[in-house]
């Protein structure tokens, strides 16, 4: 028997039509309004999703991504960045699907002022070609970048619809480059740092947890402790943007914004660096070219995971964070399950280190469940939320009865627990 939470929970997280509540759908076309509204004012100008594929083995992550945004009734397609390894035969699979296939060139990568490139790992050196996206600005108004190893739970569509409320108004100076710092550096325990008065942002991520390289692990902000809020509550399904800048934070108590976005800063963080597995960016192609001088000043060698320590240390201060759902990684789940975690919460899953498709890899230990929502997308999309929701109440009874096991312990009652 399923308690009221978990019905109104199991109604929040449904994916079709027939399961969508009235409240739900009202927001859903209330958005959808404004999506078209943006659009006649924007004449010849899109918004999309992009995500890059330059390896056959990842196609199969863009299918599951692809699918997933299909499942949620996305308004916004899916541009595939592709690279010229990629067969023929795979983009037209791709196509078909309805994906939207862009050759893209490698990118022209100055020497830098050093050594050449150390990359963490080998295929990084393809994530350049995301600086592509920064050249697009006379055909799309806003972009939202995802990794090919990323599902999506929940909508997040509201990223595109207002990307204005979220970033602020455009920039009206391009952002220094000091080459000497470094990209992930600690900031002495202090909070990372709000938007700037003038209420702008360049972009907008979630914060990396670093627990998995070992070398900067001390710098990870997340919580380590057991979570102090009731665990496994429900969330209910709402349309919310994350983010704190003066403009969102106007917009969101203005009377005629649309959805009615709840705009929440989350300022928590003390290591200020972001994962570049997702990003809401405006393409600026004045920007691009501006990255192309600040990185020919750079020491390449010092960038091991490619853009993303670039774009970190090209957007310092000038980012604004958004809630850890939306980059729901393998890595927070692993380091972080008891303190962060909350499966009720998590609107886009990302399979860092061993990718689901590959279940050779040695590295799957621990994740066997995060991999059954991924299988879900590739094969049977319409499924995700029934095993969403059986991995959130298997989580909900797991905490619950670990919390039982240990008061008992702590009365002093004896005997074996596991079981309660």
């Amino acid at each position: 028997m399923l308690d009221a939470q978990s019905v109104a929970w199991l109604d929040a997280a449904a994916r079709s039509r027939e399961c969508a509540s009235a409240a739900v759908q009202r927001a859903h076309e209330q958005s959808r309004g404004h999506a078209s509204a943006i659009s006649e004012s924007e004449p010849g100008r899109r918004r999309a999703y992009v995500t890059l594929l330059t390896t056959e083995s990842y196609s199969k992550g863009v299918i599951a991504l692809r699918r997933s945004l299909a499942e949620l009734d996305s308004a916004y397609p899916l541009i595939v960045m592709a690279g010229s390894s990629v067969s023929a035969a795979t983009l037209a699979q791709l196509a078909d699907i309805g994906c939207e296939i862009r050759h893209v060139s490698a990118y022209a990568l100055p020497p830098g002022v050093a050594g050449p490139p150390q990359y963490a790992c080998a295929h990084f050196a393809d994530c350049w070609m995301k600086l592509h996206m920064w050249d697009w600005d006379d055909e799309f108004a806003a972009l939202v970048y995802l990794d090919a190893d990323m599902i999506l739970l929940r909508p997040i569509d509201h990223l595109l619809d207002h990307c204005e409320l979220l970033l602020g108004p455009a920039a009206p100076r391009l952002p220094g480059c000091d080459p000497r710092a470094e990209p992930l550096a600690a900031s002495g325990g202090a909070p990372a740092a709000a938007p700037p008065a003038h209420g702008y942002s360049w972009i907008a991520a979630v914060q990396e947890c670093v627990c998995p390289v070992l070398e900067r692990r001390h710098l990870c902000p997340y919580p380590t402790g057991p979570a102090t809020a009731e665990e496994g509550a429900a969330t209910p399904l709402e349309a919310s943007v994350t983010g704190g800048s003066v403009a969102a934070q106007q917009a969101a108590t203005s009377a005629t914004q649309p959805l009615q976005c709840k705009v929440e800063a989350d300022h928590s963080q003390h290591a200020d660096y972001f994962n570049a597995g997702l990003l809401v960016l405006r393409p600026d192609r004045a920007l691009a070219r501006h990255m192309a001088q600040a990185l020919a000043r750079c020491d390449l060698s010092r960038f091991p995971f490619a853009e993303q320590d670039f774009l970190n240390l090209l957007f310092r201060g000038r980012w604004l964070p958004l809630k850890w759902e939306y980059n729901a990684s393998k890595a927070l789940f692993g380091a972080h399950r008891e303190s962060v975690w909350d499966y009720a919460a998590a609107r886009v899953l990302h399979y860092t280190m061993a990718k689901p498709w590959d279940l050779r890899h040695p590295c799957h230990r621990g994740f066997h469940k995060l991999n059954t929502l991924w299988l879900a997308a590739f094969s049977e999309p319409q499924s995700i939320s029934r095993v969403l929701f059986k991995l959130h109440m298997e989580d909900k009874r797991r905490r619950r009865d670990e919390a039982a096991a240990g008061r008992s312990h702590g009365d002093g009652v004896s005997g074996d627990h596991s079981g309660a």
